[in-house]
């Protein structure tokens, strides 16, 4: 019984590199998930249940329920806006803004800013010829450069955060250095403005903040009475287990807080017309997965495509 509990172990911490070894962060998530279950799982054959279904790991296993919880929203919290996809090229002029950078719909997707979503921006601004970009090698590194190719750009775009790009990274214009933090603040100033998300979120928050203690309590106390039956100390255990949950709960909450009176994340919920707007783009990204083959396209609809 033994021999096949290590084996099961080995197996478990196999299959865990060989996900952490992966590019996709998913796997590497999944990974680093098996690899904590391997320890348990270890620690279980080792030591037997009163190590582990003592306090400390009841409040491990609560900690790391809310990670796979918090994990799979983050993951999939776009889903239900995903039933529907465009069936006629023609709709997409129509319904699509290009009123905004990039960065927005970055934004209205993930709910945070990356450097990819700047890069989007920066070739955004390549491919309406505004800017132009080039590379030099320099003492052995590569070095990007960045041209003013309209000088009637102004009329052309009305974002901020572009304009600050283009104030900023034009080789001409050296007295400013590039700061990717206020970049990002003009990013979600305009977010704002288009008013993407809910001005109000705090009575929602307070919301989320007391279902969480109050679902941290419950887990908290049920893992702690199933513990308990395996070492006779079900109400004990259910209390520290509910304890726990408590102090987790707690912590999440205040950190949420924290999470929502921060500069990025001031209005995380999205109102009527941003979640109008993240649907449209979701339909074009699913219209672009099911649908685009562009070998088999006409001149006029790869003309649409590229605008």
């Amino acid at each position: 019984m033994y021999m096949l509990g290590y084996i099961v172990v080995l197996l478990i911490f196999a299959i865990a590199v060989a996900l952490s070894r992966s590019k996709n962060k998913t796997n590497k998530t999944i990974g680093f998930g098996l690899i904590i279950l391997g320890l348990i799982v270890f620690a279980y054959i080792r030591f037997g249940s009163v190590i582990v279904f003592n306090p400390i790991f009841i409040i491990l296993y609560i900690t790391i329920l809310f990670g796979v919880i918090a994990f799979i929203y983050r993951k999939y919290r776009n889903l239900k806006y995903q039933k529907e996809s465009y069936e006629d090229i023609n709709y997409l002029n129509r319904d699509l803004s290009t009123e905004y950078p990039p960065s927005i719909v970055g934004y209205l997707f993930n709910q945070k800013l990356r450097y990819k979503d700047l890069i989007a921006d920066i070739m955004e601004l390549y491919a309406q010829k505004i800017i132009n970009i080039s590379k030099s090698n320099e003492q052995g590194k590569t070095r990007i450069h960045f041209y003013l190719q309209e000088e009637d750009y102004r009329n052309k775009i009305s974002s901020q955060s572009q304009l600050y790009i283009i104030n900023t990274l034009i080789n001409d214009n050296s007295n400013r250095k590039f700061d990717y933090r206020t970049w990002k603040q003009y990013v979600l100033e305009e977010y704002k403005i288009r008013k993407f998300a809910k001005e109000k979120n705090e009575d929602k928050s307070k919301k989320i903040i007391f279902i969480t203690i109050i679902c941290m309590v419950i887990i908290g106390g049920v893992i702690g009475w199933i513990s308990g039956g395996e070492t006779g100390f079900a109400g004990m255990t259910m209390f520290v287990g509910m304890l726990g949950g408590a102090f987790i709960g707690t912590l999440v909450g205040y950190q949420f807080i924290n999470f929502m009176k921060s500069s990025e994340n001031t209005n995380v919920f999205l109102s009527p017309y941003g979640e109008e707007e993240l649907k449209k783009w979701i339909k074009f990204k699913k219209f672009i997965q099911d649908y685009i083959l562009l070998k088999e396209r006409t001149i006029e609809e790869i003309a649409i495509y590229e605008s």
